[in-house]
């Protein structure tokens, strides 16, 4: 399945959803928008970064990023161009990362030189597979969007119609967008069955 441009799609219209990965919301009156950014001359690139469409300095800056592969130096890759992205911008606020993977067997990469930003919760991971057990409380919508990427084929249905219906009973501008991002999820969690269909079961 093509995780990552579906997790971006997902940012892209739903900025809150990687707060809410997090298990934090976003500065309240602050909206975000997400941005890729290639670092010039060094052929680094950040695929996602959630940039503040407001003044408040309490704002963080939020780089995002989806590591569905392993990679030995994914943190060093990744940390080095965010610092670079920090220095060029000379960014004037906080920031933090996250990084989402479906499981930890992923998660090959070195992390003992970074362990100061991860005390520091600058740097968070994400692991789909822990959406996938009970959760003591209940998840928020943006979890349960996550959550829905890594659910086994069989439940995704069930679990699509569920979250189209919340989507719908709010009534926002994102609730049609929701659905179609849900609805292409499943096309590519479902490729035996056509738009069509996954339109019909849905």
């Amino acid at each position: 399945m093509k995780t990552d441009p579906l997790f971006y799609r997902l940012f892209q219209e739903r900025p809150d959803t990687a707060f809410e990965l997090l298990g934090e919301v976003p500065p309240p009156g602050c909206r975000y928008r997400l941005r890729a950014e290639e670092l010039k001359q060094t052929a680094q690139r950040l695929d996602g970064i959630l940039l503040p469409e407001c003044d408040r300095a309490e704002a963080p800056l939020l780089f995002v990023e989806t590591q569905f592969y392993p990679d030995a130096v994914f943190y060093h890759r990744w940390l080095s161009a965010i610092f670079l992205y920090l220095y060029r911008h000379q960014v004037p606020r906080a920031w933090r990362a996250l990084v989402v993977f479906p499981d930890r067997a992923t998660d090959k990469a070195a992390t003992a030189p970074f362990t100061a930003l991860f005390d520091a919760g600058l740097l968070r991971r994400v692991y789909l597979e822990d959406l996938l057990v009970e959760a003591p409380a209940p998840r928020s919508f943006g979890q349960s969007l996550a959550r829905l990427m890594a659910v086994d084929p069989a439940q995704a249905a069930t679990e699509a119609r569920t979250l189209i219906a919340e989507a719908q009973a709010t009534g926002s501008e994102q609730a049609l967008q929701t659905i179609e991002w849900i609805e292409t999820m499943l096309i590519y969690k479902l490729p035996h069955l056509s738009r069509e269909e996954v339109e019909a079961m849905l």
